[in-house]
């Protein structure tokens, strides 16, 4: 497998990322965190779905936050992506693979168990081919949803 197979064109409009070689390999500059990160598959998911977020759903990117740490059942843990409104209550938990990793069962309830921590009212499970995104309703249920949610119809649905 090439190089360029690591990196496919993904379901998701395309992001404007600086990327580099580093070292023995390639890194990209991180759309949040502002410096230069390995370039993993992973990785090349992740800063696709934040430059979706920002320039399409509208999430503030200065309120996008990546690798945020979290405790659950006593295991330190990371949720890849989660956006905040301005009182900086959590409203999207982002649960991101690479492209060649099918998104089953093990990935819900990995995002699940962020979810849990943060109760966010959005879920969304990406490999960057296929989206999973599951909103919750006035009951308290979560659906899935046919889109992505935009940053002010979270807002103002959370208030």
């Amino acid at each position: 497998m090439g190089e360029r197979d690591k990196y496919p064109v993904l379901a998701l409009p395309p992001a404007e990322l600086k990327i580099e070689r580093r070292g023995g390999g390639l890194a990209v500059r991180c759309l949040c965190r502002g410096k230069y990160v390995a370039l993993t598959p992973e990785e090349w998911v992740r800063q696709h779905f934040i430059s979706y977020l920002s320039k399409w759903c509208g999430y503030p990117a200065g309120l996008i936050a990546v690798e945020v740490a979290l405790e659950v059942n006593g295991v330190r843990r990371r949720a890849d992506v989660v956006c905040y409104d301005k009182k900086l209550r959590p409203l999207v938990v982002v649960e991101c693979k690479a492209p060649e990793v099918q998104i089953v069962r093990g990935t819900l309830d990995q995002a699940r168990m962020y979810h849990t921590r943060l109760n966010t009212p959005v879920v969304v499970l990406t490999n960057g081919l296929s989206h999973y995104c599951y909103v919750r309703n006035e009951e308290g249920e979560y659906e899935a949803a046919k889109e992505m949610p935009k940053y002010e119809e979270v807002v103002a649905r959370e208030k």
